[in-house]
Parts: C-alpha cells; structure tokens; sequence
C-alpha cells in the first residue's frame, strides 16, 4: 500500500550488428529488380531484403548454403538459385582479383 517498492525486472536482448558489403547488397538488389520487372511482380515476391543482408553475410557458395538461407526453399532455389551464386561468385571473385 505504498510503503515498500517493487521493481520488475526487464530481460534486454542485444541484437547482432553484421557489417554487410553495401556494393554486393546493391548488387543484389539490382539483380532482384530485373527478375521482379521481367516477372511482373514485387521485388519481394523474389527474395526480402533480409534474405539478400543473409547472402551478403553468409556468402553461400554452393545450393545446400544457398537452401539455408531464410526465405530461401526448394521453389526459390530452383527458380533462382543458379542466378544468385553465380553472381555471389562472380562478385567475390572480382573482389579478390582488385585486392
């Protein structure tokens, strides 16, 4: 009744900041773009933008990486799949041949 205080005790989660490559992202994006346009459909329906951060992060190299991604099943991977670690690839190859 006012004479003794409770505290509650708030549980705080941290989120994991990942450093992405913003050229590869864009990159990403970009190719994400010309399928939706050519499909006729949102750039979402191919992959979200937390999907593509993932490849970013992960840099799948091969279709059981490419599988573990979130968003990414059987349907997309055959759809897809090929497109996007050939260009996962070929961006890091070119990355490796500047330095």
């Amino acid at each position: 009744r006012g004479a003794e205080q409770v505290f509650m005790r708030q549980e705080v989660v941290a989120k994991k900041v990942v450093m992405i490559d913003n050229e590869l992202f864009e990159k990403l994006r970009h190719l994400r773009r010309e399928l939706a346009e050519a499909q006729h459909v949102p750039p979402f329906v191919i992959f979200s933008d937390q999907t593509l951060h993932e490849m970013c992060e992960k840099l799948p190299t091969d279709e059981r990486a490419f599988l573990e991604l979130k968003g990414v099943g059987h349907s997309k991977l055959e759809k897809y799949g090929k497109i996007f670690l050939d260009a996962l690839t070929n961006y890091q190859t070119t990355k490796k041949e500047a330095h």
